[in-house]
């Protein structure tokens, strides 16, 4: 008779995929907005591309997604620390690396788009 192996843990698998699947949805709902935004527009010079760029209906969805994105990655990011890396300093230090850069970016993105 074999043994079986209780598994316990935090259960938190099914809300990191949860989280990762809402934002990947939001971010193709968000790219098919921004692709028919553009078709619509057509800028055919950089003016009119500063003038789509600069508009509001443009910006703030643009920045949700940033947002979206970066989440995503942190999601997905924090389920690889989980999985392989059993050092626990080892992650945490990862864990504030990704956090950091992370937090760049979306600085980066930010003062780019605003």
């Amino acid at each position: 008779m074999a043994r079986m192996r209780m598994v316990v843990g935090s259960r938190r698998g099914l809300a990191l995929w949860a989280g990762q699947t809402f934002t990947a949805i939001f971010m193709l709902v968000l790219t098919a907005y921004l692709l028919v935004l553009f078709m619509l527009a057509a800028p055919a010079g950089h003016a009119e591309l500063r003038e789509l760029l600069a508009a509001s209906y443009f910006r703030v969805p643009a920045t949700v997604g940033a947002a979206a994105l970066i989440w995503h990655a942190w999601l997905g990011t924090k389920s690889i620390l989980m999985d392989y890396i059993k050092w626990t300093w080892l992650r945490v230090a990862k864990y504030v690396g990704a956090f950091f850069y992370f937090s760049f970016v979306l600085v980066w993105f930010l003062a780019v788009l605003w």
